[in-house]
């Protein structure tokens, strides 16, 4: 099976497709830090996991912050609760990380969504350049709609409307 084999069956999968792993999920990562004297490690890794039922070499994990030290990102999003973090949410195949996708935690947790880019234009502004839409593409926006699903939530598509990410074609990814 090739990469765009084993992405189109996931994209394709619905949530009753997979079955959910409880506890601490690897793979984990350590990271250093240091404040002033002090030193130590920090462990991060994932906090849910999701078997693929047809193909258990198959495998979704999410949760792990893209940074230890994350800070909430800012949107223009009006949500009751405004803070946003990005997580990490990989597909697996025979337990190695096979793609990796950077999802966000929005309104408390109560929805993930894809990592938009910025959509900008020409404008007569200071910087020359005004933001008018966020956009994902077609897959980023299929896997973000599964990991919601799975991790138990149920408004996406408001979540997606109400943060102004609009579609584009998979074609239309740039590097």
């Amino acid at each position: 099976m090739n990469l765009n084999d084993l992405l189109k069956i996931v994209l394709s999968s619905s949530q009753g497709d997979w079955r959910s792993m409880p506890g601490p999920i690897a793979p984990e990562v350590l990271g250093e830090v240091q404040e002033g004297d002090r030193h130590w490690l920090e462990v991060s890794g994932h906090y849910q996991r999701w078997v693929f039922v047809p193909d258990v070499r198959v495998s979704i994990a999410y949760g792990m912050p893209t940074s230890l030290n994350a800070e909430p990102l800012t949107f223009e999003w009006t949500f009751p609760d405004p803070k946003v973090y990005q997580a990490y949410g990989d597909i697996l195949y025979n337990g190695s990380p096979v793609h990796r996708a950077c999802l966000l935690h929005v309104d408390g947790a109560r929805a993930i969504l894809p990592t938009p880019r910025n959509e900008v234009a020409p404008s007569g502004g200071p910087f020359g350049m005004e933001l008018f839409a966020y956009s994902a593409t077609e897959s980023e926006i299929a896997f973000a709609r599964l990991v919601d699903g799975l991790a138990g939530h149920g408004e996406f598509d408001r979540y997606l409307q109400r943060a102004s990410i609009v579609p584009v074609p998979d074609s239309a990814e740039r590097g």
